[in-house]
């Protein structure tokens, strides 16, 4: 796993917003799924999680957020 989607998907924890499976197994790819389809409760919870992520970071408040954070270190 690198770059993509590891940057914003976080697959365990309080605030995990998705799953992963490993690259080029298809059995790891099953499973994956097959955990997600039958766990309603967590599918709900990471997917709320996943909402609050994008609300947060990457809005058009959150990115202004991001460039007058950046902007501020450039002039510091």
């Amino acid at each position: 796993r690198s770059g993509g989607p590891t940057s914003f998907v976080l697959d365990t924890g309080p605030n995990a917003n998705g799953w992963f499976a490993e690259v080029d197994d298809v059995q790891s790819l099953a499973e994956t799924l097959y955990s997600a389809l039958e766990d309603g409760p967590e599918r709900s919870r990471r997917g709320a999680n996943a909402l609050e992520l994008v609300r947060k970071e990457y809005s058009w408040a959150g990115i202004a957020r991001h460039y007058v954070a950046a902007y501020r270190q450039l002039i510091e």
